[in-house]
């Protein structure tokens, strides 16, 4: 990456005449200031590009994943990921993935299977007073059925 100096303007980065030196800074009056500020130009070009790119996959990732979820992803394709345009330090443009990756899509889980007695443990309710009149009804029930045992046994 070339690294601008925000009080000098010199730019520190590959020599663009001489790859084999790994950095060099030049000032604004030397020729290879405007070959590395060419280059920052375009390693700065491709960042909003790439944000858009990963935006609109991460949305249309999510709008995949929740008919998915919902059990409504039968026959959807999932979104392909898209490249992330990369420009070296010498001018280079590239296609790679995007670091770090992006998330792909997750399998909808399988069912829950229904419980003996036919319960779905996945249906819950929406109000939980129901559970308690539920819960209720079940004890008045099993308090019903000791009271019979009690009277055959003639227990008090």
């Amino acid at each position: 990456m070339i690294i601008q100096n925000p009080q000098t303007f010199a730019l520190t980065g590959p020599d663009p005449n001489d790859p084999s030196h790994p950095t060099v800074t030049v000032s604004t009056n030397d020729p290879r200031w405007y070959q590395l500020y060419t280059v920052m130009g375009a390693q700065a070009a491709v960042v909003t590009p790439n944000q858009q790119a990963h935006d609109n996959y991460i949305n249309q990732l999510s709008a995949y994943q929740t008919s998915v979820n919902a059990g409504r992803g039968a026959g959807l394709t999932p979104p392909t990921k898209p490249m992330m345009t990369a420009v070296d330090d010498l001018g280079n443009t590239s296609q790679v993935p995007f670091v770090p990756p992006l998330p792909d899509p997750v399998a909808q889980p399988a069912p829950t299977p229904a419980m003996p007695g036919g319960v779905d443990p996945s249906t819950r309710p929406a109000d939980p007073n129901i559970v308690l009149a539920a819960h209720t009804q079940i004890l008045l029930g099993i308090q019903a059925t000791l009271a019979k045992i009690a009277a055959k046994l003639q227990v008090s």
